[in-house]
């Protein structure tokens, strides 16, 4: 049976259950989150824990807790870079490469902004803003 020998009816009703397997699929990958724990936010509570099992800086606690937030998962299309920013408080201060330069002493909680989010933050400049993330003191 190929392409052209099968109805219209049953074409349009093959492509809809293809599009809700498609997309069921991403629903249920994007519902998961860590255990106990909100998938957008580190608490301070975490972070106590964290430096009592000696991770020393939030690039660490990030890596550990969420890694989900340092992930690029977007294609690049028409030249545009894609990236996460990091924001101290209200100030952009670079990419992720930056979160070894802080230690977990001075912060209070971390944040995730998804990309809808963090395109209301200055400094993205011709960059595609997948996300950012935000560091409380």
């Amino acid at each position: 049976m190929t392409w052209h020998t099968i109805s219209r009816r049953s074409r349009l009703w093959l492509l809809i259950a293809m599009v809700m397997i498609v997309t069921g699929g991403c629903a249920s990958a994007a519902g998961t989150k860590a255990s106990g724990s909100n998938s957008e936010r580190i608490t301070n509570a975490e972070i106590v824990t964290a430096r009592a099992q000696g991770i020393s800086n939030l690039d660490e606690l990030i890596s550990r807790l969420r890694p989900r937030w340092l992930q690029v998962d977007r294609i690049q299309s028409f030249n545009v870079s894609s990236g996460i920013l990091v924001y101290d408080g209200n100030s952009m201060v670079g990419g992720p490469d930056v979160l070894a330069n802080y230690t977990l002493d001075t912060i209070r909680e971390v944040r995730w902004l998804n990309s809808a989010q963090a395109g209301t933050l200055p400094g993205a400049g011709g960059m595609h803003v997948e996300g950012a993330i935000v560091i409380i003191r």
